[in-house]
């Protein structure tokens, strides 16, 4: 029974224990920065010290890996290098609570560059120069090679509005043609690029408006090495026909032109007046009308009296032949 109380006080003390030491820290001091360099970079790395006490002082070392990455500088109270960094912190801007300072590193080689307190960090209260309770962190940063620029300058897609693309869009084929009507004043050029990285301009041999004949747009890609491709469309614009110039000229014309002008009127028509025929003409043709239906009608009817007569004396001798048939048999 002793032995379980025994361990039960046992456990109870060390969870009180561990307790107050998980929750006892009066001050934090945090290590940040980027989380990707590039090789031949600098970079910071920023040390965020907080408290709840004013500080006198603050004490410790970091440890990196230098062959990653080489220490450049850093603020007041820290130096050193190798690998190796002594912090040694007395300034704290009027004890605000609040501190960051800075480390200035350069990429040195691809890898995982880290940082980490390597011995335990020291903070002395002002008034009492007691160590207080600190938690802190460690920092890695990825350190990548160089991505070598694109020599990409071609475009994916090429596309005009309001005409079609002769031949059609490859990005391996640099020159197009476009055809379009009399009415067409500009074109809208759209451009897709094959690598994101690359950029495009125009350039076109025309001001504001498409002018009759060949007008010509170069689209050039440059990749982002500085290579450049350039893309051609040569737009077609047709040529008025002969009755719209004639048109267009004709409404130019000013009224005193058009006395000078050598364009001979055309003689005035008399216009005829209408043919109205005579009314008793209309009342004949319409007796006779009415009087050849008549007749028609008539012929009609003494046709097919004809046909029923024929048909009913058919019938009476076929009617006779049979009978006489049936006597005979008899």
């Amino acid at each position: 029974m002793k032995k379980q109380i025994l361990s039960v006080l046992i456990i109870l003390f060390s969870f009180l224990y561990f307790r107050v030491d998980i929750f006892a820290s009066d001050a934090s001091i945090w290590l940040k920065g980027d989380s990707a360099v590039t090789v031949g970079d600098e970079f910071d790395v920023t040390i965020e010290v907080s408290s709840e006490e004013d500080l006198s002082e603050i004490e410790s070392y970091l440890s990196y890996t230098d062959e990653i990455a080489k220490f450049i500088s850093a603020d007041d109270g820290i130096a050193g290098g190798k690998g190796l960094l002594r912090v040694d912190i007395r300034s704290f801007e009027e004890n605000s609570g609040k501190f960051t300072y800075k480390l200035k590193f350069l990429a040195r080689k691809a890898g995982k560059f880290t940082i980490s307190f390597s011995d335990a960090v020291h903070m002395y209260t002002k008034d009492t120069n007691d160590d207080i309770s600190v938690a802190s962190s460690d920092l890695e940063i990825l350190i990548k090679n160089k991505r070598q620029a694109s020599s990409d300058s071609t475009l994916s897609n090429l596309k005009i509005a309001g005409a079609e693309l002769k031949p059609k869009f490859s990005k391996s084929i640099l020159d197009y043609t476009a055809e379009v009507g009399t009415d067409v004043e500009n074109i809208v050029v759209g451009v897709d690029l094959s690598d994101a990285n690359s950029e495009y301009s125009l350039k076109k041999d025309y001001e504001d408006k498409l002018q009759t004949g060949k007008n010509k747009i170069e689209i050039i890609v440059k990749a982002e090495d500085g290579n450049t491709t350039t893309y051609t469309i040569t737009v077609i614009k047709a040529e008025e026909s002969e009755p719209e110039k004639g048109e267009t000229a004709n409404s130019e014309l000013k009224p005193e032109d058009d006395k000078n002008s050598k364009i001979t009127s055309k003689p005035e028509v008399t216009e005829e007046p209408e043919y109205v025929p005579d009314p008793s003409d209309d009342k004949a043709q319409t007796e006779t009308n009415i009087k050849d239906s008549k007749q028609t009608v008539i012929y009609v009817i003494i046709g097919a009296a004809i046909i029923l007569g024929i048909m009913f004396i058919s019938g009476i001798i076929l009617y006779i032949k049979n009978k006489n048939s049936d006597e005979l048999e008899d």
